[in-house]
């Protein structure tokens, strides 16, 4: 992503890497435009890759137990 959206925002770059530490592996995700102009900040992001890294897996229900 190397567009305005990227630039103007100092250090971004539209992408983050999950490690799996016992597994030792990592890999790298992108963020979708829609996403990054839907969130303020560095906390409503945050928020955003910690759904997606848990409660958005298929089968998961937040309610159980």
């Amino acid at each position: 992503m190397s567009d305005s959206l990227t630039t103007s925002l100092y250090g971004w770059h539209g992408r983050f890497r999950v490690i799996d530490v016992g597994a030792r592996t990592s890999e790298v995700r992108q963020i979708p435009r829609d996403v990054l102009r839907s969130f303020i900040g560095g906390s409503g992001l945050a928020t955003w890759i910690l759904h997606q890294l848990t409660y958005a897996r298929p089968g998961y229900d937040p309610l159980s137990a």
